[in-house]
């Protein structure tokens, strides 16, 4: 985890009584390096991909 006072504020919320909503954010940069990687030459010049999460829902 990149945050190591995530799990703490998660626990003294809850242990106050308040609900916690934790939101995973991606940069889509795993996502670009997998589709870079199946394109062909021409295919990386034309660049016409799409990276929304659609697909991986």
């Amino acid at each position: 985890m990149k945050l190591p006072s995530l799990l703490p504020a998660i626990d003294c919320a809850l242990a106050d009584g308040n609900a916690v909503v934790v939101q995973l954010v991606s940069t889509a940069e795993a996502m670009l390096d997998r589709r870079l990687a199946d394109l062909s030459d021409a295919e990386r010049e034309a660049l016409e991909i799409d990276l929304s999460p659609r697909e991986y829902v």
